[in-house]
């Protein structure tokens, strides 16, 4: 179903050939219209069906791993895209190629179509269409930018993201083929470390990819300095890394992050003796003084939710801030003792508007 007009004459046409109970009939629009909506879900129970059937249609195993490698890539880009504003990032199509033709990948209409030869090992051919797709099209325009142990890291925890929630035959097999030779690296196994803490902080996608996702939009009126980025992807990792591992009350880690290329702050709010004694107002104040950073990211845990929200309203009326996106999760964060706990927080982007050219620095 390449559209929602063709996907509804497909409906239309079921419906015409089927006598169904009106329940029955409800039921199937649901599942239809979901399936519009979350084309990954569809292609995971596109190769579900075909898994089944495998056994006895030899063709049926090619398509089986065919929707199964698109729909867990596909998904996860979804659930990615949830997390982060103006993330870029093709679709991804599996087509099989002889045994005499190498690997390849090309762009074909917003689309990543990686053409593989079948393995006998599944897991390697979900592995190796991964690693494929996320080094060629996850990021690109951010990646342009970055040394390539930067790109590599990136590339290699994204990866290792997607698959540690599969099996862990799967995951096992990433690690084989190309995790561990990647990390004999210092400063790329420096990098990948530190976005293992980032996630478990929350910071990973919603400030980190999201910032590299703001500094590959930008327009650069000069020469660009490549290693001047890379020192400013060095710094913008180091300071989320310090401010991830900071602990409960501690007031004096930096919250501000003022580059050439990015700049954002990270502000908490609600702690629970501010808001009964001043209210928003202390908050709203705080958050006036930030007029040249492009980025405010807001934390609070989720149960402030309601009053995090009142705060944004009432600072975004005067102020170049626009509320972009708002999400919960979970994250690992450490209390007084350093001993590390797990709460539901609450996160509020604030972007500034017209956030275009950089000034870069002589």
């Amino acid at each position: 179903m390449e559209s929602n007009s063709e996907a509804i004459k497909v409906l239309n046409n079921i419906l015409e050939l089927l006598t169904l109970p009106n329940a029955i009939s409800a039921s199937l629009i649901g599942i239809i219209i979901y399936w519009i909506k979350n084309p990954a879900k569809f292609e995971k129970f596109v190769a579900l069906i075909n898994k089944g059937l495998k056994l006895v249609f030899k063709k049926s195993e090619y398509t089986y791993i065919k929707y199964d490698i698109q729909g867990k890539i596909n998904d996860y880009i979804a659930k990615v895209k949830t997390k982060v504003d103006h993330i870029n990032s093709s679709k991804a199509v599996v087509n099989w190629v002889d045994t005499e033709i190498d690997e390849q990948t090309f762009i074909n209409d917003g689309k990543l179509v990686l053409r593989m030869r079948k393995s006998d090992n599944q897991n390697k051919n979900l592995v190796t269409a991964c690693v494929s797709f996320v080094s060629h099209s996850f990021l690109r325009p951010s990646k342009a930018y970055l040394a390539k142990y930067q790109r590599d890291a990136l590339d290699m925890y994204v990866c290792y993201d997607l698959f540690k929630e599969e099996k862990q035959e799967i995951l096992n097999q990433f690690v084989d083929d190309f995790l561990r030779e990647k990390l004999d690296t210092d400063k790329l196994g420096d990098f990948f470390d530190s976005f293992i803490d980032l996630d478990k902080a929350s910071l990973m996608y919603p400030v980190f990819v999201q910032e590299l996702t703001y500094l590959g939009e930008k327009v650069f009126t000069k020469k660009k300095n490549y290693s001047e980025i890379h020192t400013e992807v060095s710094g913008l990792v180091t300071f989320l890394h310090r401010f991830s591992q900071r602990t409960g009350g501690d007031d004096k880690t930096p919250s501000e992050y003022d580059g050439p290329y990015c700049s954002f702050a990270i502000r908490i709010i609600g702690k629970s003796f501010k808001i009964d004694s001043e209210g928003k107002k202390i908050y709203i104040n705080n958050l006036k003084k930030l007029n040249d950073e492009e980025s405010l990211y807001l934390l609070s845990k989720s149960e402030n939710k309601e009053f995090v929200n009142e705060v944004v309203k009432d600072f975004a009326q005067n102020s170049p801030y626009k509320k972009i996106r708002h999400q919960t999760h979970q994250s690992i964060i450490r209390n007084k003792s350093g001993d590390e706990i797990s709460v539901d927080s609450y996160m509020v982007l604030l972007r500034k508007e017209k956030t275009e050219v950089v000034k870069r620095t002589k």
